[in-house]
């Protein structure tokens, strides 16, 4: 499967390509830029509570950037 991935479009090879990659790309004042690393987190996080989090976290952001 490793093989497979720098054929899906997401895949970044490493964390200095995605800064590289962000430098010459327009980012809207109004974007939400996130990351995650899907190898560690899991080991880190309690799964429901990381959904959970992160949905509060995503309806906090759209709600307050869509009354500006």
């Amino acid at each position: 499967m490793k093989a497979l991935l720098p054929l899906v479009k997401s895949y970044v090879q490493n964390s200095l390509r995605i800064i590289e990659d962000l430098k010459h790309l327009y980012i809207s004042e109004n974007a939400l830029l996130s990351s995650a690393d899907a190898v560690s987190m899991y080991t880190n996080t309690d799964t429901e509570l990381g959904i959970a989090v992160t949905d509060t976290q995503l309806r906090n952001r759209i709600s307050v950037t869509s009354i500006s």
